[in-house]
């Protein structure tokens, strides 16, 4: 199952400024930083909740 196509999510983690090394890796790698919720994504990818545009039932599925 895939989540993001022809994307993926690199999460950094770093309390205040980014470290060098981050700077580099985005600088290097082309990298745009975004916000995105895993959480958010993974719940219509799972079936738990529709996908927007779809005729599926609103309610999220019981476990």
């Amino acid at each position: 199952m895939r989540l993001l196509n022809g994307r993926a999510i690199l999460e950094l983690k770093y309390v205040g400024e980014a470290p060098a090394l981050f700077k580099q890796l985005a600088d290097t790698f082309q990298l745009n930083p975004e916000p995105v919720s895993k959480y958010r994504l993974a719940i219509p990818a799972l079936g738990l909740a529709p996908q927007k545009g779809s005729d599926a039932p609103t309610e999220l599925l019981s476990a």
